[in-house]
């Protein structure tokens, strides 16, 4: 009796230690080398999750409000873009805020985003400020925003406002992204 389970734990052993080999196999072997499972395992996990495509426009040039308290859409800068069915978009924007030296008083500048032509009150960042010494003051502005929408064809730009003709942008850019969350 004693011999018998000698030999079954070494039988057990040996079932144990090909198990082992087998499973370091697979992993180290069939999945590097076997394109359709890599294929597979790629499409289950990194293809179905995060930032799918991207779309960037940047403009350089000093662009003034020109009017006051009209919102004002910034054609040149606009994206179109595709959503496909499953994935929701993020858009940015960023650029630089130049208020009217001459304004000793409080004046500010507005922007939304545009999509699809209509206004987004949400989100909306302001800049405000004055100049005690006739000098330019410049501010960073950024406006971003993640949000699912509707899956086809679709363009975002930007539109601004305020309340000095001489307000102006410049250097600013938009980047939009589908992502799968």
């Amino acid at each position: 009796m004693g011999k018998a389970i000698g030999v079954v734990a070494v039988l057990a052993l040996l079932v144990g230690a090909a198990g082992l080999g087998f499973g370091y196999y697979t992993l180290n072997k069939v999945n590097s080398t076997d394109p359709i499972l890599t294929m597979y395992l790629l499409d289950q996990t990194i293809l179905k999750k995060g930032i799918i495509n991207t779309w960037y426009n940047f403009v350089e040039i000093d662009h003034a409000i020109g009017v006051t308290e009209t919102w004002l859409t910034i054609n040149y800068l606009t994206i179109d873009f595709n959503v496909n069915p499953g994935e929701s978009v993020i858009f940015t924007f960023t650029g630089r805020c130049v208020l009217d030296p001459s304004m000793t008083v409080l004046t500010y500048m507005r922007f939304q985003f545009v999509l699809d032509g209509q206004r987004l009150d949400h989100p909306t960042t302001e800049i405000r400020g004055w100049s005690e010494n006739g000098q330019d003051i410049s501010f960073s502005v950024s406006l971003q925003t993640a949000r699912s929408i509707s899956s086809g064809k679709h363009s975002i730009t930007i539109a601004m406002r305020s309340d000095r003709v001489n307000n102006y942008i410049d250097e600013f850019s938009l980047l939009v992204q589908t992502y799968v969350p």
